[in-house]
């Protein structure tokens, strides 16, 4: 699932380079490793939360998981959200920063600030997984979000370029944060959207 996220990045490129230029692939990798930063957020966050839902999953308190959850979910949000306000509001701004010729990636870079704000609203899924024992189900996800992103490339690069291959990346993040939820909800049996009292035992 980590190897994943590298595999995300060199299919996207690679199939950018390929159905439209490779002038276009380098400005989706200038937008693409702009939005980074939400996955520096999310590692961070990572780091100490990890350890909090082993210990809680191995005692069997999934009220006490779901509130970690929402706490960081709202501190992963917080923490971006200055960012994501900048480049939804100034793409134009935020692309001519690497040079003139990358401003034409900025209505693909707001489609993955979308996608990256929609995945990092939805916390650390493949942190929870892993730490309650459903491996499997992340590298389900992983690997669907891939055959995804394919799918998307191909189909939407040839139509519009780069903004296309933004509009993929984003769509891979939004269905991985959407699957996720769903495993977390039906498979690990955690709701994060009731309320504490809510939450399934």
């Amino acid at each position: 699932s980590v190897v994943s996220g590298y595999a995300t990045d060199w299919l996207s490129i690679v199939l950018t380079a390929y159905f439209a230029s490779p002038e276009a692939a380098g400005t989706l990798r200038v937008a693409v490793q702009t939005m980074l930063f939400t996955s520096l957020v999310i590692t961070s966050f990572d780091a100490i939360l990890g350890p909090q839902i082993a210990a809680s999953w191995k005692m069997g308190e999934k009220q006490r998981i779901a509130a970690l959850m929402r706490k960081t979910i709202l501190g992963c949000v917080a923490a971006g959200s200055p960012f994501f306000i900048i480049a939804l509001g100034w793409p134009e701004f935020v692309m001519g920063l690497f040079g003139p010729e990358f401003v034409a990636g900025a209505r693909a870079l707001q489609f993955i600030a979308i996608g990256s704000l929609i995945a990092l609203s939805g916390g650390p899924v493949g942190s929870l997984l892993i730490m309650s024992g459903h491996e499997r189900w992340s590298i389900i996800s992983a690997l669907t979000g891939l055959l995804l992103l394919v799918v998307l490339l191909v189909w939407l690069v040839p139509l519009y370029g780069v903004t296309g291959a933004g509009m993929a990346v984003a769509g891979t993040q939004i269905f991985r944060r959407v699957f996720g939820s769903l495993i977390v909800r039906y498979v690990v049996g955690i709701n994060l959207l009731a309320r504490p009292n809510q939450s399934r035992p």
